[in-house]
């Protein structure tokens, strides 16, 4: 007898979200399944950010439903999703330039984990655990920037400033990461940096990850298969290679279906 599947970690089933009468996605079902990696591409205007705000919880879909482990996310603010292991980096960097790289970690943990105001967390970054350090300490040496760990963001430049924001989005141990545009800014060197780290993050700690991403060469090279989107519909899926040449994806990157 066959062994029962397992679920799939993130179940998307049927999201529909429209903007003054406009389709931005339309009954759209994707599943991630543990330790996976997915690719999201498509070209401008596809509906990838706005499905990811649908899963995040900045946007409510219209219609459809989204799950993680069974549990409906859609009526959980955007902080218990965190808390439940859903993690996100943004298109456009948030950073708070005064702070150092390890008090960005430090406040991201207590965001997650503390069931108190934020601002108290921000008001007691002196009183660091020793937990807690050592979770931020892990982290920053994962991606590659424990040797600014006490720089001010402020003074970072673009590619650091991006994998501060990758480390934020670790340090509180997400089970499923969201990852909009990573490399964007990114020169060839530093988004191969940041190829590497996501690799291994999938590779050696089991994360899920479902990537957004215009540099397809990276894509290529970190994900297990792709979902192609355009004009809010899911168009392909598959292995990278096999999607990107389905005339359906060739048309909808270059106009042309050979």
């Amino acid at each position: 007898m066959a062994e029962p599947r397992t679920p799939p970690l993130l179940q998307v089933a049927g999201v529909t979200k429209i903007f003054g009468g406009i389709l931005a996605v339309g009954d759209v079902t994707i599943n991630v399944n543990r330790g996976e990696s997915i690719g999201l591409v498509g070209p401008n205007g596809a509906g990838k950010t706005t499905l990811f705000n649908c899963i995040c919880g900045q946007l409510r879909p219209e219609r459809g439903t989204v799950e993680l482990d069974g549990v409906s996310l859609l009526d959980l603010p955007t902080y218990k999703r965190a808390r439940m292991g859903v993690s996100r980096t943004y298109q456009r960097i948030e950073v708070f330039p005064d702070m150092t790289v390890r008090e960005h970690l430090v406040v991201a943990l207590r965001a997650r984990q503390s069931t108190g105001r934020l601002w108290r967390d921000m008001c007691n970054l002196s009183s660091v655990t020793t937990d807690e350090s050592g979770r931020v300490d892990e982290v920053l040496e994962l991606v590659g920037i424990a040797d600014q760990a006490e720089v001010p963001v402020a003074s970072l430049g673009l590619g650091s400033c991006r994998l501060v924001e990758l480390a934020r989005a670790l340090v509180s141990e997400p089970v499923l990461l969201l990852a909009d545009e990573p490399s964007s800014g990114l020169d060839i060197r530093e988004t191969a940096e940041l190829a590497n780290v996501l690799r291994t993050l999938q590779h050696e700690r089991g994360l899920a990850l479902l990537l957004v991403e215009h540099d397809l060469g990276m894509v290529g090279e970190v994900v297990d298969r792709a979902i192609v989107m355009n004009l809010g519909n899911v168009i392909a899926e598959g292995p990278f290679d096999t999607v990107m040449a389905d005339p359906a994806v060739r048309h909808a990157y270059l106009g042309v279906t050979a």
